[in-house]
């Protein structure tokens, strides 16, 4: 392809983007307008969600060994 000057990767990128796409009545034209304007690969908003929005749990983790090793209630011995 003219447009690709060549490199086969360019062609391989573009379209890797294209299987992220819902319809393309017209593949080669497709990659071709996305070499032209350098199409970049689109984020699935499917995959990100609120879920992957939350706060990190701090945890002590010495004390929290000591707690499942049962060392907890040996304080006051």
């Amino acid at each position: 392809m003219i447009s690709a000057n060549g490199d086969i990767n360019i062609i391989k990128k573009k379209y890797r983007c294209s299987q992220r796409v819902a319809k393309i009545t017209n593949m080669v034209g497709w990659i071709i307008d996305a070499i032209k304007k350098d199409y970049q690969p689109l984020i699935s908003k499917d995959k990100v969600g609120k879920f992957n929005y939350y706060a990190q749990i701090e945890y002590d983790f010495d004390k929290l060994e000591k707690k499942l090793l049962g060392w907890e209630w040996m304080k006051g011995v």
